[in-house]
């Protein structure tokens, strides 16, 4: 996101609004469990389905920022991916950004993340022959296509946000410190 110091020194009055999904993906087309040897644990093979979003619109109503807040690891490449991607995060912003028509911000905040894989959605098998160090076979184009498949599940969310606009909102800060011996 670009933005210059007039556009963060500019103060425009704002509405804010949230919205709760709690059956977020239940299809896993946008983040599925990461590990299966971990389901044994309390709480077992079950994936965080909450899908939280923060809407910010201008006082007239116009849409400025989405928040989405949700986990997903951010790693959909590998590690032998030599460029640098907005990897799964950033494939979901863009789609979102792309499904409006005007400019909206949107900015992914992790939730619990750790055992969530994105799911990866369309592109291509290369095959392993042409993972050598001659060749290259990157599918960027899974991202793609879980970027997409993030896109009706956040509107959604972000529509219900509307109905409770407020121009106040209270915040609580809490502090929490982990003893580590």
């Amino acid at each position: 996101v670009r933005l210059t110091r007039q556009a963060l020194e500019a103060r425009v009055p704002a509405r804010v609004g949230f919205s709760h999904d709690g059956n977020f993906d239940p299809m896993n087309q946008v983040n599925r469990d990461r590990r299966g040897e971990n389901d044994m644990l309390p709480g077992g093979a079950i994936k965080d389905r909450d899908l939280y979003v923060m809407r910010v619109d201008t006082r007239a109503g116009e849409p400025m920022a989405l928040v989405p807040i949700f986990g997903i690891h951010g790693t959909l490449l590998d590690a032998d991916n030599p460029l640098a991607t907005p990897d799964a995060p950033g494939y979901i912003e863009r789609a979102v950004e792309e499904s409006f028509d005007r400019r909206v911000v949107v900015m992914h905040l992790q939730g619990a993340g750790g055992d969530m894989s994105p799911s990866g959605s369309g592109g291509f098998d290369c095959g392993e022959q042409s993972r050598s160090r001659a060749k290259f076979c990157f599918n960027y184009a899974s991202g793609e296509g879980t970027g997409r498949n993030a896109v009706a599940p956040i509107r959604a969310a972000w529509e219900r946000a509307g109905m409770n606009m407020r121009d106040r909102v209270k915040l609580e800060v809490l502090t929490r410190t982990v003893p580590l011996g």
